[in-house]
This record gives C-alpha cells, sequence and structure tokens, in this order.
C-alpha cells in the first residue's frame, strides 16, 4: 500500500492486491488477476494481463485496464476509462467520464443507449455512468444516450448519433456522417456555423463531419464547403 505521497506502485507475476492510498499514484498489475486502488488523489492505474479490477475512487483518474476481461470502476470525478482487449465492464461513476477506444485493431460499435460495445475493443463490453466516446482509427459507429455526450470518432469514416441531450458530434478524420433518423420532430442542423436545433438536434455542436442523415419529418439542412451529403427521409 502507498502513503500520503505520490507512489509508484508495480505488481509481480503473483495475484498482487495495490492500493496507492493518498496523493496522485501510478499503479500496474502483473500478469494475474489484480485488484488495484487509486483511493484519493489524480491516479494512473494500469492492469496489464489477467481478468482485473481497477477502482480509480476519488479524483480524475485514468485506468487503462490491458489484456483480460477487466471491472474499471472510475468512481467520484471525471475519469477515462479504457478496457483495451477483452469484454470488460465500464462503470464511470460520478462525474462526466470518458471511454476510450483508440488502441482498438478494429472498428467499434458502442450503444450508451444500452451500455453495450461489439466489434473491436468493445467486443463484450458493458458500459454504465460514461457520459463521452473516443473511437478508433477505424469506421466506428457510436451512439450516445439523454445526456449531453461528446462523441468523437476520431479516424475512420464514421457514424455518429447523439440522441437526446445537447451534444458535441466530432467527425476527427474521415469522412463522417451524424444521423438524426431516430428524431421525433424535424431537425435544422448547419454545418456551416456547426449548430443543431430542433428535435434530437437541440443544442448540438458538430465538428469534421461531413454528411447528415435527418429525420422523417420537416428539415432544414445547410452544408459547408466540404463535399456534403444532406439527406432528408420525409417531410418538406
Amino acid at each position: 500500500a502507498g502513503g500520503a505521497g505520490d507512489d509508484q506502485l508495480a505488481g509481480n507475476n503473483g495475484t498482487d492486491r495495490i492500493d496507492g492510498g493518498e496523493g496522485n499514484d501510478q499503479l500496474g498489475g502483473g500478469a494475474e488477476d489484480d485488484q488495484l486502488e487509486g483511493n484519493a488523489g489524480d491516479d494512473l492505474i494500469e492492469g496489464g494481463e489477467g481478468n482485473d479490477q481497477l477502482n480509480g475512487d476519488g479524483g480524475n483518474d485514468i485506468l487503462q485496464a490491458g489484456l483480460g476481461d477487466d471491472t474499471l470502476n472510475g468512481g467520484a470525478d471525471n475519469d477515462t476509462l479504457s478496457g483495451d482487449g477483452g469484454a470488460d465492464a465500464i462503470d464511470g461513476g460520478d462525474g462526466i467520464d470518458t471511454a476510450l477506444y483508440t488502441a482498438s485493431t478494429a472498428a467499434v460499435t458502442v450503444n450508451l443507449l444500452t451500455g453495450i460495445g461489439t466489434g473491436g475493443d468493445a467486443e463484450g463490453d458493458r458500459l454504465v455512468s460514461i457520459e463521452h466516446l473516443l473511437g478508433s482509427l477505424f469506421s466506428d459507429l457510436l451512439i450516445g444516450n439523454a445526456e449531453s455526450n461528446t462523441l468523437n470518432g476520431d479516424l475512420g469514416d464514421d457514424t455518429l448519433i447523439g440522441g437526446d441531450g445537447a451534444d458535441l458530434l466530432i467527425g476527427d478524420g474521415g469522412t463522417d456522417t451524424a444521423l438524426y433518423t431516430t428524431s421525433g420532430t424535424g431537425v435544422t442542423i448547419n454545418l456551416l456555423t456547426s449548430f443543431g436545433r430542433g428535435g434530437e438536434a437541440e443544442g448540438d455542436r458538430l465538428q469534421g463531419v461531413e454528411n447528415i442523415v435527418a429525420s422523417g419529418f420537416d428539415d432544414d439542412l445547410v452544408g459547408d464547403a466540404a463535399n456534403n451529403q444532406l439527406i432528408g427521409l420525409g417531410g418538406k
């Protein structure tokens, strides 16, 4: 166990339990099934191999699970959680928390409404209390919930569905598409100003998004200098 300072603690080839105590700690697991407790402070916790349990507790923590079917609990404050390979249980806890899939070697589908991930490093993942998503280098499908989500597709030709809530949709590299097909009323999307309003677009901001598929109602779609595809499914 660590003390009140900023500790660096690492496990070995056994089944380890490491508690960082107070301070901004760096904790690393070994090859087996480890339990790593960040406790207070802004901690960096790396699980390594095995089926590990990573608990951030207080502070703005970074949890990186590594291989295995891991359990990640962010705890209080604003945490960043990466399950990596394996079927992981990812719980952000309180605060505004982000799940990362940047290391995935294949495209991911992550749905914050259902809390289910498939494909690549998301395969078998279960997500709770996650507000923001950062996708892979491939063509991902990221789906938000009723919270104010940030969905960042990273590279690849991504599809972003913010759903309810005032969302930030970031296409980043590739040719990216924002969908509003589940909106119960018409939407207005202006890619020049990067703002949306009406229906599920209310309060949305869009960055690096080239294409829009709108609702089945009366939509108002405005493109920008890119080669846009603006598709309305119905209405006038």
